[in-house]
């Protein structure tokens, strides 16, 4: 029997999980405990805080937006659940909410998502925990494309608009949470 798994079977909680991560990611026979990785939240940010991310976005700001101005409805399992709204921590993170009215209008302008009210800012996900989906400025934008399935998918890290769970209102892009379906219905 190796080292890792003895020590492995004899260990308890977090650190005997962390071993086995840094076994299968280093390659080291010993595992010992890793207490960045193992203090990571374990549930995503729910729409508190500020955003957090590299402002790594430096193409110049698109000029002009194509088509007409609309909201996207969401469904989960093909039941509606509501619309694409900000709320929140200086109300820039991605929610559900209940009506039309309270959701927010956007146009495309390439493959970015500009936000349509005034504030100059485009959809985005932030590096917190769960990669919760926002609204900031140009430096932060992140491009989507709207899928045939239909759902929206964040180009640069390939995952998915999502929910945690049915009962937080908190939007992510997270491919590993509930894939939401998107339709995007005219505002005019």
């Amino acid at each position: 029997m190796s080292t890792f798994a003895q020590t492995g079977a004899a260990g308890s909680g977090n650190n005997s999980r962390m071993g086995y991560y840094r076994f299968m990611m280093y390659g080291e026979q010993t595992p010992r405990p890793i207490r960045e990785i193992a203090e990571m939240p374990t549930t995503p940010n729910q729409g508190v805080g500020a955003f957090a991310g590299d402002a790594n976005n430096r193409a110049p700001q698109p000029t002009t937006v194509t088509g007409s101005t609309f909201k996207f409805r969401l469904y989960a399992n093909l039941a509606p659940i509501g619309w694409l709204g900000l709320g929140g921590a200086s109300s820039v993170w991605a929610c559900v909410v209940d009506k039309k009215e309270q959701a927010t209008p956007f146009q495309w302008a390439g493959e970015y998502l500009f936000e349509n009210d005034g504030s100059n800012h485009f959809l985005t996900w932030s590096a917190l925990a769960g990669y919760p989906v926002a609204c900031n400025a140009w430096a932060y934008a992140n491009t989507w494309i709207l899928t045939s399935d239909p759902v929206l998918k964040a180009i640069k890290s390939d995952q998915v608009l999502s929910r945690y769970s049915p009962d937080s209102p908190w939007l992510y892009a997270n491919s590993d949470y509930e894939w939401l379906n998107v339709h995007a219905e005219s505002t005019d």
